[in-house]
């Protein structure tokens, strides 16, 4: 199948089993995860859910959706919510966010890292108009072909800074293949160019990074 543009959880958990598969349309190949098995959810199980079974009324997570008003992207509250929900439960060291553009998911995990007193989020972006558009057409080309990132990544740094998030976050300008490995990830977030082939290069990429027992966002 060929990836798309959607929202899943994938969570890998220790087995032998292979569960998921996943071809390149480019090159009629399969990535096979051999070590691990994923649970996946998509964007439909996400839409059934209301908001109130998730607990929103948190200092934490009033402060993160008011930091998230700051900033540049399209997170909403809800998925907000979740992604902080993840880093209290698993207390992760490692997180990685490929694909942060203006932080809008990335910051709540860094504030939850900071709850927690451990952990780095390591958000992996070229923040470049050329980049963007890889494998883009359309509306959406002609959209990612006229966003300033040089200004988009300077107002993220600058609200990092603001919030004293300097502990908690590294930014790598970096596309997602040449960005340098990253290994034992507790918790992986690609939301980046959500073309198939760039989509393919991060999952291939990233996953297999992902510790055993971590969690997958894809």
């Amino acid at each position: 199948m060929n990836i798309r543009l959607f929202f899943l959880i994938l969570i890998t958990i220790s087995s032998s089993a292979l569960f998921a598969e996943i071809e390149n349309p480019y090159q009629k190949k399969h990535f096979k995860s051999e070590n691990k098995s994923m649970i996946a959810f998509d964007n439909s199980y996400f839409d059934s859910i209301e908001c109130k079974r998730y607990d929103f009324n948190t200092k934490l997570k009033r402060q993160a959706f008011q930091i998230m008003d700051e900033l540049e992207g399209w997170c909403t509250y809800q998925k907000a919510s979740i992604l902080i929900d993840f880093v209290l439960m698993a207390r992760p060291q490692i997180i990685v966010e490929i694909g942060v553009f203006g932080g809008k998911s990335f910051v709540p995990m860094a504030l939850a890292l900071r709850e927690i007193g451990a952990g780095v989020a390591y958000g992996i972006d070229p923040w470049s108009s050329g980049e963007s558009v890889q494998g883009m057409e359309g509306p959406n080309k002609e959209y990612w072909s006229n966003v300033d990132h040089d200004a988009i990544l300077r107002g993220l740094q600058e609200k990092i800074k603001k919030h004293g998030l300097e502990n908690q976050i590294q930014l790598i300008r970096s596309t997602s293949i040449d960005a340098p490995s990253i290994f034992n990830i507790d918790i992986l977030h690609i939301d980046g160019n959500h073309s198939d082939e760039t989509s393919f290069i991060d999952v291939t990429k990233w996953v297999p990074l992902v510790r055993r027992g971590g969690v997958n966002y894809l």
